[in-house]
């Protein structure tokens, strides 16, 4: 079950070209991994698959509990 969760992000860099975007930007250049220690929730998924709904619903969800 712990392989189901993300719990890093790393670029390769033999694949990519640093002088075009987004590559080419400054606090990219030194970037390597981002490591998740936290759970953290993923929205992803084509234009149009009301992605923004479920957030708005999620946030909805908690000022009524607040």
């Amino acid at each position: 079950m712990e392989n189901l969760f993300v719990n890093r992000v790393r670029l390769n860099k033999d694949n990519i070209d640093n002088s075009k975007y987004p590559f080419n930007i400054k606090c990219l250049s030194n970037f390597d991994e981002l490591k998740i220690d936290n759970p953290v929730t993923l929205f992803y998924g084509e234009n149009g698959v009301r992605k923004i709904n479920h957030y708005r619903g999620y946030c909805n969800c908690i000022r009524t509990k607040s």
